[in-house]
């Protein structure tokens, strides 16, 4: 960690100050992007110091300023008082980030567990308030978004042998929703809002042993239906709490990264790369290589963690944002775009088109001789709209 800095900004309400730790891993260009971390715990508990190793970890993993941020817990401080400190933080973040090297116009806003659910709903609050344009991107890990606890995953994991039950999530919400009016409150429980307007893209990432599992699947069932941007990512055999078990449970590392990977995608879609990065992609020449029946014609430009872009089926490699690419070519990124069987430079060949084919002919291209020697050390499949 290049640095980390504690700094108390002031709460709307009453005379006292929220702790915001910023986390920067040696980010060269300000200002820059930044995720605003919520820590969970059941809105009883939790902390930035709690969650240290973890928000380190995500810092690392992105290549982002974090800033995480305290707020204040239930029972004492009951819903909404926790969920105004986040919106607060947002807020003072957007007028001050600059003074942190943190660009006010790239925020993404997330959290796990209870995090996850106070990042959903100020996003819904400040879309209520007409500043739906706030935030950039939402990163909601196994939150909880829905007052109903009978849903099949509660049913499945939630008698204690995967962790956290049914009994101590009512428990929790219990010491937080003090009030009748609060269990029928959108901004208590996202999932019932109606999640029109101005939202941002949202990534939603459901443990696969978690008692909350179904409710992110419900969270991303209702976006479909009102045509919000999001992505779901259900993590197999990780029980709630994920965050906290990559020591113990490696592999999860690799979940966090590919979510950091869409994150940065999203942030940095937004700003315009430097013109010399630009050049770097109008300089990538195309290059050919045989892969079975078919010669693949691709492009390969800047040097680190690669990234593979598959478009559509129908489109061609030059489909993607040259911004976007060019951004994540001048982070520590090596980026490779592919023409399709039977699409733009790339030949037919004698074998018909199917899905299968299609994953054959994307693998033989990553074991061909010339893309060995990009020598792989993780490979992250983004399979994205385009200019998305």
């Amino acid at each position: 960690m290049a640095f980390e800095v504690d700094r108390y900004i002031p709460r709307n309400e009453i005379d006292t100050k929220i702790h915001l730790r910023i986390n920067d891993p040696g980010v060269t260009s300000k200002p820059s992007p930044a995720l605003v971390f919520v820590c969970g715990g059941g809105w009883t508990v939790g902390s930035v110091d709690d969650f240290d190793t973890s928000i380190r970890r995500l810092a690392n993993s992105s290549g982002l300023v974090i800033a995480a941020m305290d707020y204040r817990l239930a029972p004492e401080n009951p819903f909404p008082a926790g969920l105004n400190d986040v919106i607060a933080t947002v807020k003072w973040i957007k007028e001050n980030g600059e003074s942190l090297g943190i660009d006010p116009n790239r925020i993404a806003l997330g959290g796990d567990s209870a995090g996850a659910s106070l990042a959903l709903a100020s996003a819904i609050g400040l879309r209520n308030e007409g500043q739906g344009d706030a935030l950039r991107a939402l990163y909601l890990l196994y939150g909880l978004y829905t007052p109903e606890k009978n849903t099949e995953s509660m049913r499945l994991f939630g008698n204690g042998e995967y962790g956290i039950t049914k009994t101590q999530f009512q428990w929790v919400m219990n010491l937080t929703f003090q009030r009748p009016e609060d269990w029928s409150n959108p901004l208590a429980f996202p999932i019932l809002d109606n999640l029109t307007g101005r939202l941002p893209p949202m990534y939603i990432a459901a443990m696969g042993l978690d008692p909350l599992r179904d409710d992110s699947i419900l969270l991303a069932d209702k976006l479909e239906l009102a045509g919000q941007e999001h992505y779901l990512s259900i993590w197999p055999g990780v029980a709630h709490g994920a965050l906290s078990l990559i020591s113990v449970t490696p592999e999860i590392q690799k979940y966090v990264d590919a979510m950091s990977t869409y994150l940065r995608g999203v942030l940095m879609s937004y700003q315009q790369a430097p013109a010399e990065d630009n050049n770097a992609y109008m300089r990538a020449t195309t290059e050919h290589i045989q892969v079975g029946d078919i010669n693949i014609a691709y492009k390969r430009f800047g040097q680190g963690k690669p990234i593979l872009f598959i478009s559509g089926t129908s489109q061609t490699k030059d489909v993607w944002e040259p911004t976007l690419l060019s951004e994540l070519a001048a982070t520590n990124h090596a980026v490779i775009i592919f023409d399709n069987r039977g699409i733009g430079e790339t030949t037919v060949g004698t074998k018909s088109f199917s899905i299968e084919q299609f994953a054959n002919d994307t693998a033989g291209l990553l074991d061909a001789p010339q893309i060995e020697r990009l020598m792989f050390l993780e490979l992250h499949l983004v399979h994205l709209l385009p200019k998305s």
